[in-house]
């Protein structure tokens, strides 16, 4: 299972709550907004120790109440980079029509690009007038009666700039005509000529999942048609089941099949407590704060009315009923882990984007609750976040060859997305470039650097049941004159996971091939590999792989010091 936590950036606010000023009431200065920062940037850290998978932050403007105050998510995200070791930071979300598609395609591939793989990048359509309109975009409403035309130049715009962001992720070459873009503009004189196409400097060095808010059954059809990963909030047990059976069966139909809890996450609001009792009393005005500033937009509308009547637009729920229709993981831990796992069992749910950053909440409560959600309510569902000591191993590209490295547990056949491990694709982040890739399994996280930049790789173990280790390594495209090359390395685990202990050398020796259409664009061969039982067999396998226990390594001239095991 994959766990992350959603920061809207909201300033230090002791008075929240329905006791404190009105949301238009409030107005911060610099220091709360670098309050805000400093806050945000010691969350990450903790976020980083305790094994969260991604921290993802909200992008709004002119925001002077307070609430949300982190315009660049890209800046943002760079700057918490460099103050973590794995953490991977996402955007949740660039208002995409608040953007020129161009600027941010190329910021987000600086991102990706200096981070070494560690972003994560998501794309909304905004909710605020005052934003939208004042840099040049335009969006539906509370403020504007949700009008029907706004919402839809909002969406052309949108699904628009798409389009142009991946056009020019995946082509050396691009132009865009629609109805809202031309690009480049015709007629544009450039040393002798016109400018017929552009290029996009830089582009990725892997493939970009994007990840969409969907809270509208036409966004999620367009979601589930050009197969951006969804990001569905809780609506209840069972309205939150349709939607995310809605979601795999639009995909399906376009021939995106979707395995249990893939392609999509849930966002879930939490507040833990030690008891019931204290967690309603130390999360209730936080929660009011909330919704407070958030039911003028119509956040809460599909709550239920208790008489069965059309819930108000601007519906202001109480914390109780917030707990009582499940939309909120608010209560002990045991009760915040109970409303988890029936996510998980009854939904499907094997990602959460959790949101504890509702106003009010000090540095120090945020830390007690990132940490008790790690070390206490996770582990009831059987995800241990707390990474133990890192094992390190020597990771060795040869030949300019890029590396893709997934570990598993052996005797744990669901994989952290819900997937099969027949099912489980792991290229998907290799290119052309040395970039090694640490791929998410269950009870462990991921982190992936540029191979040309290090010769030590860390990898973070969430937890080490007493399951066996599995090491894969893969190479593409395929060296002349190699077969495509596997190495497994098992090895039994220690209970607190702080090494992996010397094994034998096992060959991994049944794959199968699936060629992804968006690298044969450009000219590399990149196979999806399963485990199916009816693949076929591959000789000769080898890879460049050191471990410094074992002392075996393979070298240009052949393995070495690999005596005794099973090569």
């Amino acid at each position: 299972m994959r766990v992350d936590a959603n920061f809207y950036g909201s300033v230090p606010m002791p008075d929240a709550g329905y006791g404190g000023p009105a949301p238009v009431d409030r107005r911060y200065d610099n220091p709360d907004f670098l309050a805000c920062y400093d806050n945000l940037t010691h969350w990450a850290k903790t976020m980083d120790r305790l094994g969260y998978d991604t921290m993802w932050l909200t992008e709004h403007h002119f925001q002077y109440e307070g609430y949300e105050v982190t315009p660049n998510l890209i800046l943002f995200g760079l700057h918490l980079a460099k103050e973590t070791e794995r953490l991977r930071l996402g955007q949740m979300f660039n208002v995409v029509p608040q953007w020129h598609p161009l600027r941010l395609a190329e910021d987000a591939a600086m991102m990706q690009i200096l981070t070494g793989g560690r972003m994560q990048f998501g794309v909304g359509r905004g909710t605020v007038p005052r934003e939208a309109q004042s840099l040049g975009g335009v969006v539906a409403s509370g403020d504007n009666e949700m009008s029907a035309e706004l919402d839809r130049i909002n969406r052309e715009i949108f699904e628009e700039s798409m389009e142009i962001i991946k056009a020019a992720w995946e082509n050396e070459t691009f132009s865009f005509s629609g109805k809202h873009f031309t690009l480049p503009p015709p007629g544009i004189p450039d040393r002798g000529s016109t400018v017929k196409n552009l290029t996009l400097i830089p582009k990725p060095i892997a493939p970009i999942d994007v990840w969409q808010a969907v809270t509208s059954p036409p966004t999620l059809d367009y979601t589930a048609r050009v197969r951006h990963h969804a990001v569905l909030p809780a609506r209840g047990i069972d309205g939150t089941k349709k939607w995310w059976d809605s979601f795999a069966e639009k995909a399906a139909d376009g021939g995106w099949e979707l395995g249990r809890g893939e392609g999509r996450c849930l966002a879930l609001n939490v507040h833990v407590g030690r008891t019931s009792a204290e967690a309603r009393e130390s999360g209730r005005n936080p929660h009011d704060e909330w919704i407070k500033f958030l039911s003028p937009y119509g956040r809460f509308k599909h709550y239920a009315m208790a008489d069965g009547s059309e819930t108000p637009f601007d519906h202001k729920p109480s914390v109780e009923d917030s707990i009582d229709q499940q939309m909120m993981a608010i209560g002990s831990v045991e009760e915040v882990a109970d409303l988890m796992g029936r996510y998980r069992d009854e939904v499907g749910v094997e990602h959460f984007v959790l949101f504890f950053d509702m106003p009010g909440l000090t540095q120090e409560a945020m830390d007690t609750q990132l940490e008790m959600m790690a070390t206490e309510v996770l582990p009831r569902i059987g995800v241990t976040s707390v990474p133990n000591a890192p094992l390190t191993a020597d990771l060795v590209c040869v030949g300019g060859l890029p590396l893709t490295v997934l570990l598993t547990g052996a005797d744990a056949r669901d994989h952290g997305n819900g997937s099969r491990v027949d099912e489980q694709p792991v290229g998907r982040n290799s290119t052309d470039r040395d970039v090694v890739q640490m791929l998410s399994a269950e009870n462990w996280s991921t982190r992936s650097r540029p191979c040309q930049r290090l010769s030590r790789t860390t990898i973070w173990f969430r937890s080490c049941p007493s399951a066996e280790i599995t090491v894969w390594m893969w190479f593409f495209p395929r060296p002349p004159g190699k077969s495509n090359d596997w190495q497994r390395q098992g090895g039994a685990c220690e209970p607190r996971g702080s090494r992996l202990l010397p094994g034998k050398l096992r060959r991994f020796d049944e794959v199968t091939t699936r060629s992804r259409p968006s690298f044969e664009s450009a000219g590399l061969a990149t196979p999806r590999w399963s485990l199916a039982r009816s693949s076929r067999r591959v000789a000769d396998l080898a890879v460049e792989f050191g471990y410094p226990e074992l002392g075996c390594r393979q070298t240009a001239e052949g393995p070495t010091g690999c005596e005794g095991s099973a090569y």
